[in-house]
């Protein structure tokens, strides 16, 4: 999940981000380090539920 916390959208690694929660399924590496140097954005890689029933 990647939070906006920038007073409106913003876009960043080719990716249109809304305000608030924005969530993913993947993302590549390359697409992370992007988002993670940018202030606007905070990360938190959650576990599918799936993962965590096995």
């Amino acid at each position: 999940m990647i939070i906006v916390t920038a007073e409106n959208k913003c876009r960043r690694a080719g990716i249109d981000f809304k305000k608030g929660k924005n969530e993913f399924k993947q993302l590549s590496a390359a697409k992370l380090a992007q988002i993670d140097a940018d202030a606007r954005l905070s990360v938190e890689h959650i576990k599918e539920k799936e993962d965590a029933e096995k």
